[in-house]
């Protein structure tokens, strides 16, 4: 039985890192990527965490940055686009292909705003582009 944290991080690394992903090919993390990492690449997060329901059936609503991280403005909004129909309505309520795993099911993905930052990093301008997105599971 795995945890809901845990069933959420495999199901977006399952769908991030795929066969049918963005630029960031298999360049893919949560929480931070290697140090010196060639860009573009693809780091994922979880902003915040509700849990609800009631004593029988556990939800999970949480929040979720996606970003990705390119050398040129143009890259990181090609990717941020690539994770947006990779992501967005992809949960089972959706017909789509993200499900979770046998103790979490995913029902849903949407995004709920964009994310775009430029930043210099060791002199170079870099910038981020992608989405916060809300992910509802249910414990099976």
């Amino acid at each position: 039985m795995s945890s809901e944290i845990q069933a959420l991080y495999v199901a977006m690394q399952s769908a991030l890192s795929g066969a049918a992903t963005g630029n960031w090919g298999t360049r893919c993390w949560a929480n931070l990527a290697r140090a010196a990492e060639t860009r573009p690449y693809l780091v994922y997060g979880i902003a915040s965490v509700t849990e609800t329901g009631d004593y029988q059936h556990s939800t999970l609503d949480a929040i979720l940055d996606v970003a990705v991280i390119a050398d040129t403005q143009t890259e990181a909004f090609t990717g941020a686009a690539a994770a947006f129909r990779l992501l967005n309505d992809a949960g089972l309520n959706d017909g789509g292909t993200i499900h979770g795993d046998s103790s979490w099911r995913v029902l849903s993905v949407s995004r709920e705003s964009v994310i775009h930052l430029a930043e210099l990093i060791d002199g170079a301008q870099v910038y981020q582009a992608g989405g916060r997105y809300r992910v509802v599971m249910e414990e099976i």
